[in-house]
């Protein structure tokens, strides 16, 4: 695993960094010949990518602090069969975090996240099980199996979402306390999970990731 990096600390408030790796895989677990269940150390690749981090820390003078991040990012499998992207390859990321701290007893912060979509592998088709049937002596369908196509040749749609936080702070009962209230994914973002078919294939359902999600709770400290 090879990881460089560069880090430049411009003053008390702000910092950046650059970090570029390469890292040789071996010895993976893969499906021999991608048609069986048959797990096989046969698969090679690699990972490699870039990351770029620009940080506003947090200061007894600002009341504003935060990060952003980007990483530009690539892993791949091969095999004496076939050469693929990994499951987890997600080339594009990006996360921003901001907090404005209004006074000592109130904060509001907000996260957007960002990623290009991972690979996935299609369906492209479908085969009939049959049987012979007894009376009329025909073949009629009992069951369907997919047809996949190139192993993770697809992708799903990016990734994005919004979170949003208040803190709110107080003392009782001669202790600190915390109160928050989250908002999970703000806007409401229809980000894929995974993709379901009915028994057929003929019908493909989307199954999505977590919708608005509101929450709060409390913190409190004891030393």
């Amino acid at each position: 695993h090879y990881l460089v990096g560069w880090e430049h600390i411009y003053d008390v408030n702000w910092k950046f960094r650059l970090d570029m790796y390469y890292k040789n895989l071996s010895d993976l677990l893969v499906d021999f010949e991608d048609t069986t269940l048959i797990p096989v150390n046969a698969g090679r690749g690699d990972a490699e990518g870039i990351e770029l981090y620009l940080e506003k820390q947090k200061t007894e003078d600002s009341r504003l602090s935060g990060w952003i991040s980007y990483s530009l990012s690539r892993a791949w499998t091969e095999t004496d069969w076939s050469a693929y992207y990994m499951i987890y390859d997600q080339r594009h990321t990006l996360n921003v975090i901001a907090d404005y701290k209004f006074s000592s007893k109130f904060s509001l912060g907000a996260t957007w996240r960002f990623g290009s979509g991972m690979p996935y592998t299609p369906v492209v088709g479908v085969d009939e099980i049959t049987v012979v049937d007894s009376i009329s002596g025909e073949e009629v369908p009992v069951d369907w199996k997919p047809v996949y196509g190139e192993i993770n040749s697809q992708r799903y749609p990016p990734y994005h979402r919004l979170d949003i936080r208040a803190n709110f702070s107080f003392n009782w009962l001669s202790l600190p306390w915390t109160a928050y209230i989250e908002v999970i994914n703000a806007y409401n973002s229809k980000n894929v999970f995974s993709y379901e078919w009915n028994r057929r294939y003929t019908e493909r359902e989307t199954v999505y990731e977590l919708p608005l999600l509101p929450s709060f709770g409390f913190k409190i400290r004891f030393f």
